[in-house]
């Protein structure tokens, strides 16, 4: 029997690659690279391991909208992720001095995301979100309302504008901007074990 060998140059390119990918395992840094993925990895730090599932479903979900035919579903998909993970973290920055507004002591099924956003926004230097990403978070807060028909007559009388394919793109790249910033402030202050 012949043995395949793969050549030298190869491997060795390689090599440096899947000795990453294994040293992921155990180093501490995330399994995985982006930020919606690796996102599922703190909800077991943070308390919420039975929300995994619903976590890499939505995930799956917004990857597989097609901005272009489906711009309103990318767009609540994607707020209902930055809403998701905002809702998931308070308990965390609420120790350290963060997200202080009585409303957190409450349900949390009655937080509301431009709440979350702005909470998270707080605190100066040591903030969740910078400008960049509390603007980008409004913007796309505006678009999810429009599962709000109530709203919609309010904010627009004569009938609302449409959402344009790149507005939804957007809302994909907010959410991985707005859970890049959790992230990172995650790894700058761990949940104790």
């Amino acid at each position: 029997m012949s043995r395949l060998l793969i050549p030298r140059p190869a491997r060795e390119r390689a090599y440096p690659i899947v000795r990453d990918v294994i040293a992921r395992r155990t180093d501490g840094r995330p399994k995985h690279t982006e930020p919606l993925d690796a996102f599922v990895d703190e909800l077991d730090k943070l308390g919420y391991r039975p929300f995994r599932l619903w976590w890499a479903q939505t995930v799956a979900e917004l990857r597989l909208t097609d901005p272009n035919t489906a711009p309103v579903s990318a767009s609540i998909l994607g707020a209902a992720l930055v809403e998701g993970a905002l809702t998931f973290i308070v308990k965390h920055p609420r120790k350290n001095g963060q997200f202080q507004s009585k409303d957190y002591e409450k349900e949390p099924r009655t937080w509301k995301i431009d709440d979350l956003v702005a909470s998270a926004a707080s605190g100066g230097p040591s903030a969740i979100l910078d400008l960049s990403a509390k603007t980008r978070a409004e913007i796309l807060i505006r678009s999810r309302q429009r599962i709000h028909a109530g709203r919609m007559l309010s904010d627009y009388p004569a009938g609302p504008p449409d959402i344009r394919p790149e507005e939804a793109r957007d809302a994909k790249a907010t959410a991985e901007h707005v859970m890049r910033a959790i992230l990172d402030w995650l790894q700058k202050n761990p949940t104790s074990p």
